[in-house]
C-alpha cells in the first residue's frame, strides 16, 4: 500500500524516524489490529499513528487483548496481552486474573499497549513490561 501525498505530509515526523521510515509507515497503513477490551485511548493512539484499521472482530495482523484474556487465548498468529491490575501494569506474558485498575494504571497500560502494538507490526522484537516488579525485558 502506498501513502497518498496527504498521508506522507501527515506522518512526516514518523517517516523521518529510523525505526519507522516510509516503508514502516506503509506497513502500518496496511495493518489491521483486533482490539479486545474497552480501550479508547489505545485505539486513538493507534489510529492517529496511521494504522490501517482497528477492529473488534474478524481477521487481523495482531490481536491486542486488554480485556479478559479470551481473545489472547484463542487467537492464532501474532498477539499481545496487557492488563492493569490495581497499581500494577503488565504488558506481554500470559493473561492472569486481577483487580479492577485505577485510572492512572489503565491510561499507562493503554499508552504502552498502543506503542508496543505498533512496534510489533513494524517487525521489531517484542517487549514485556511489569512495572511493579521492575523487571522489564527486551
Amino acid at each position: 500500500m502506498s501513502l497518498t501525498p496527504e498521508d506522507a505530509r501527515r506522518y512526516t515526523r514518523q517517516i523521518l524516524l529510523a525505526p519507522i521510515g516510509g516503508a514502516g509507515q506503509q506497513r502500518l497503513a496496511a495493518a489491521r489490529v483486533l482490539l479486545h477490551g474497552e480501550a479508547p485511548l489505545c485505539r486513538t493512539y493507534m489510529e492517529r499513528a496511521g494504522l490501517g484499521a482497528v477492529v473488534t472482530q474478524g481477521p487481523a495482523d495482531l490481536v491486542l487483548d486488554l480485556g479478559d484474556g479470551e481473545a489472547y487465548r484463542t487467537a492464532q498468529g501474532q498477539k499481545l496481552w496487557g492488563a492493569a491490575l490495581g497499581k500494577r501494569v503488565l504488558l506481554g506474558g500470559q493473561p492472569t486474573d486481577g483487580d479492577v485498575p485505577d485510572q492512572a494504571a489503565r491510561a499507562l497500560l493503554e499508552t504502552l499497549a498502543a506503542g508496543e502494538a505498533l512496534w510489533r507490526l513494524l517487525g521489531h522484537k517484542p517487549h514485556s513490561y511489569d512495572f511493579l516488579s521492575g523487571s522489564d525485558s527486551y
